[in-house]
């Protein structure tokens, strides 16, 4: 682990040499090198999210304070007090959000919860929420998204290639079937996620969605090869199906300019063919393929979602909170006191929150999908679409919401969304310009 720390303490000295983008803040109204620095050191550290800052953790334990979540209080900090401006307005997803975290919390208070749970659940609710609406107007920036989209692509590289180099790979997780890897302690069906998006914002970087220097670019492409090796090391199916889902929607939209249009299209076969290529190697992603086409195996997914549903019935509106509805799926489920993930984002909301609390999140989750088709035609539109559908897409499958990624992708599409209302909004008919 402590070597893990030092490769990767040593390739962010290295990459922020190279970095020369600069973005004119808002409100400071001069270059902010420091919010710079610190969203690309909070991109490159997502992937690393399970990294402690400290050795001695052991194998299969999590840690307290890790490298990710340290870099997220210094950015979130400076956002909050040198940066941000309130709005005189709430943006009406952040209200829908914000409801749906305060039902969370009364479920748990009316659950019984004790009361350091009660204090944890707390902080992730406000650590998650915070993030979203200060993110929202630094993301109001394009500059500022490609600073993010490169760190995050540049660090989900280098997190697959220490575990393709055997550095920090996990094998035999007590949560994962025999055989599968990941890094850094984390689920594999995550982690492969997580490098799916990763693989994504490569090809933005590469096709020039952002500007910056060449040399981020090359290493984007390149970064792409550990991604694929990775993603099928874990041997998830869906993490799989999300990458080519992503590769194929992003080629689709970037192609329709003329002039990348061959570029795009040719490297989204080739990636294709090396995702198959790659994936015929592995022998323990085939069998679990060949038993999902077979026997329709989904890893007992649909005895989970019929118990969710039978849980929702007997507390239809204000749920169970965010502790108690894993331990009453896992009573439903016949686990005893053991705890149990939905594996579905959707379920998951509506469990925590009730209808009162769950039908919210949904809401702002489809306002999200219609803004991101609303900027469908600016610069980095391609990209943007096509990380909310591969959220939408993957949340089918897995309880994404406790991910920063998620949020962080809420908050670039609202941001986007926000400046493009500013500039074409007495052209769009419903487009108010934000206060």
């Amino acid at each position: 682990m402590e070597c893990a720390s030092h490769c990767v303490i040593k390739s962010v000295y290295e990459i922020l040499r190279h970095v020369k983008m600069k973005t004119v803040t808002k409100n400071a109204g001069r270059e902010d090198g420091v919010l710079i620095a610190l969203l690309f050191l909070f991109a490159l550290s997502i992937p690393f999210e399970a990294l402690p800052l400290t050795s001695g953790v052991a194998e299969g334990e999590n840690s307290v304070f890790t490298i990710s979540k340290g870099v997220a209080v210094l950015l979130f900090s400076w956002v909050a007090i040198k940066w941000t401006t309130l709005p005189r307005k709430w943006d009406r997803v952040a209200v829908a959000f914000l409801v749906f975290f305060l039902f969370a919390i009364f479920s748990d208070l009316v659950g019984g919860l004790e009361v350091a749970g009660q204090l944890m659940l707390f902080v992730s609710c406000v650590q998650l929420y915070v993030s979203y609406v200060l993110l929202v107007p630094v993301f109001r920036s394009e500059r500022l998204r490609g600073v993010f989209v490169v760190g995050f692509s540049l660090g989900g590289a280098l997190s697959a290639g220490l575990m393709v180099a055997g550095v920090t790979v996990y094998d035999n997780l007590p949560n994962s079937a025999g055989g599968r890897m990941t890094a850094f302690n984390v689920d594999p069906n995550a982690m492969a996620f997580e490098w799916a998006i990763c693989a994504v914002m490569s090809l933005a970087v590469v096709f020039q969605q952002y500007r910056c220097h060449w040399a981020i670019r090359i290493a984007s492409g390149l970064g792409l090869v550990p991604v694929l090796l990775a993603i099928v090391g874990t041997a998830s199916r869906s993490g799989l199906l999300i990458l080519c889902l992503g590769v194929v929607c992003f080629s689709l939209l970037s192609a329709r300019e003329r002039g990348m249009r061959i570029k795009v299209l040719l490297a989204m076969a080739l990636i294709m063919v090396g995702v198959v290529e790659i994936a015929l190697q592995s022998q323990v992603l085939m069998v679990r393929l060949q038993g999902a086409l077979e026997t329709g195996d989904l890893s007992s997914r649909d005895l989970i979602w019929r118990n969710a549903g039978r849980v929702l019935e007997d507390s239809p509106f204000i749920g169970y909170g965010l502790s108690g509805h894993l331990r009453e799926l896992a009573r439903a489920s016949g686990l005893g006191n053991r705890i149990l993930s939905s594996h579905n984002t959707f379920f998951a909301a509506l469990l925590i929150g009730g209808m009162l609390g769950g039908l919210p999140f949904v809401y702002a989750w489809l306002e999200e999908l219609r803004r991101a088709w609303d900027i469908r035609n600016i610069k980095d539109g391609a990209l943007l679409i096509t990380l909310i559908v591969m959220m939408t897409s993957l949340s089918m499958t897995i309880d994404y919401m406790n991910r920063k990624s998620l949020w962080i992708v809420f908050a670039m599409v609202t941001g986007a969304w926000l400046t493009w209302c500013s500039v074409y909004y007495s052209r769009r008919v419903g487009c108010r310009q934000p206060e």
